[in-house]
């Protein structure tokens, strides 16, 4: 093991890397510094350095400080921190320097490797990549690829998991900033990914993913992100098959979030949560939500205590939960869902024919329980759109109870006669006088209409933030005690409707285990 450095007043031909003798550039200290244990110091000034950096295992390059030690580069990849599957220790760490590239080269690539630990950097106008084994994508049209990690679309069953050996664990990326740049993880497990800024609004760039795979018992925290505006190729995040109760929490995305799949691993307790967030965006184009989660196969989903809120005049849902295929166990309670221009929350299921496979959109078990829907929709709808007019799907066990309705049409609307779709109930919510329905027509017959439900003026605090005191009952309110038990803890003789007394405990991270229903 030994120490080498690089300063902007160092040699690369004459030079031995030590501190009296420095190099000049990274890729020479890289070239060298190839036991594991060694360490590279890089000093403070402005580096070029077009070549690429091929980083050893074991091996860190630490800087002076992102706004200190100051690298432009070209290279694709910059830093190549490679090693076949299966996925070996890499223990590299990378920290402290601020990157520039050239607008779409990889500034660090780290493939088939665990225990990588990438810090305290800024990240400009390039991109990161970290992965175990790189997934692929097939045509199930042709069922003859074989091998890990294998995304197919919509026809889960072709999706194939990534072996045992194949996940890059235990990585960590924390403290960056990122300014038009994109960060791409894919097959890892047990990551910690928290306290990243990235700034994409100066330019039409997705943040994290679009698209990233397989995630595995990861904690997504604590991070902050913006896009310039939101389409279907320019994401806030993005990430197919996630499992193993991987954790959404305590984070401000400016632009849309696609969390989707979960075909093939774990989802005990869940497969993934979201939970304090503040989903807070507008300028939208051909996108209808802020979060979108389900589509081709998911189960045990919780999505509580966030903040939904439209910035703009776009017209959009707060959630919308998508099922081509099977989509159930979804709890979405103690959300704020306020001004989204759109229904709060949509329930689509889809029929996918690709190929020739169908795969039918199959729905059950959605809980929504002690949201506020405020201002939803000024074209007049619901809080609650369900799309149901599939001739193969289903939709049943839609559970819509402890709601707050205010400023909507309806709590729930059918936007077509839904084709199956039973077991369902509304109960206990109170909409105001602005609010002029339960349930549409449509989906009238397929809903249980139970007791103690409220038209009135729920007697809010209608003072200070909306997403942490606004909504509290007032004194006297409608809403105190005026819930059904739906397994949450509360104070009083029953729960209060809307967001409970025991929001804060919530958003703590509390994990609720669920009865049935």
């Amino acid at each position: 093991m030994a120490n080498y450095f690089v300063t902007t007043g160092g040699n690369d031909t004459t030079g031995d890397g030590s501190v009296g003798n420095p190099w000049a550039s990274l890729h020479k200290a890289c070239s060298v510094a190839t036991t594991s244990g060694d360490i590279i110091s890089v000093a403070g000034g402005s580096y070029t350095d077009n070549t690429q950096c091929v980083l050893a295992v074991g091996v860190k390059i630490v800087g002076a400080g992102s706004g200190t030690t100051l690298i432009t580069t070209s290279a694709d990849p910059y830093i190549l921190a490679s090693t076949a599957v299966p996925v070996v220790d890499g223990s590299n760490e990378i920290s402290a320097i601020g990157f520039t590239g050239s607008g779409s080269n990889l500034l660090i690539s780290s493939h088939g490797r665990s225990n990588q630990k990438i810090h305290d950097n800024s990240f400009t106008n390039g991109n990161v990549l970290l992965e175990g084994v790189t997934p692929r994508s097939i045509n199930p049209a042709d069922g003859s690829e074989t091998g890990d990690a294998v995304s197919a679309g919509p026809n889960e069953a072709f999706s194939i998991e990534p072996f045992s050996t194949s996940w890059a664990q235990n990585c960590e990326i924390y403290n960056n900033t990122g300014t038009n740049t994109n960060i791409k993880l894919n097959t890892i497990k047990n990551a910690l990914i928290h306290d990243n800024v990235i700034n994409n609004s100066g330019g039409a760039r997705s943040c994290w993913g679009s698209t990233s795979y397989f995630w595995s018992g990861v904690q997504f925290y604590n991070n902050e992100y913006h896009t310039s505006s939101s389409t279907v190729s320019n994401i806030g995040i993005e990430v197919w098959h996630i499992e193993d109760d991987t954790k959404f929490y305590n984070n401000v995305m400016d632009g849309w979030a696609s969390l989707i799949l979960n075909t093939g691993g774990g989802n005990t307790p869940y497969s993934m949560e979201i939970y304090d967030n503040n989903f807070s965006m507008g300028n939208s184009t051909g996108i209808n939500n802020e979060l979108e989660i389900g589509y081709y196969g998911m189960r045990n989903v919780r999505v509580s205590g966030n903040f939904f809120y439209v910035t703009d005049a776009t017209t959009m849902s707060g959630v919308t939960v998508r099922a081509t295929g099977i989509v159930d166990n979804i709890w979405i309670y103690d959300n704020v869902i306020y001004n989204t221009g759109g229904p709060g929350i949509i329930l689509k299921p889809n029929v996918s024919t690709n190929d020739g496979i169908a795969n039918p959109g199959n729905m059950d078990n959605i809980y929504i329980y002690n949201n506020v829907f405020d201002n939803m929709d000024s074209g007049g709808s619901a809080a609650i759109r369900v799309e149901a007019d599939n001739i193969i799907g289903d939709i049943d066990g839609i559970y819509v109870r402890n709601n707050i309705f205010v400023n909507l049409t309806y709590g729930v609307l059918f936007q077509s006669t839904p084709h199956t779709s039973s077991g369902n109930f509304y109960d206990h919510n109170i909409r105001d006088a602005a609010t002029s329905g339960t349930i549409n027509a449509n989906g009238i017959a397929s809903f249980t209409v139970g007791a103690g439900n409220i038209t009135g003026n729920p007697g809010i605090l209608s003072t200070g933030d909306r997403w942490t005191n606004y909504y509290k009952p007032s004194v006297g309110s409608n809403l105190i005690d005026a819930g059904v038990n739906v397994g949450l803890p509360y104070t009083g003789t029953a729960p209060d409707i809307g967001l409970l007394e025991d929001q804060q405990a919530a958003q703590s991270g509390l994990v609720i285990h669920w009865a049935a229903q």
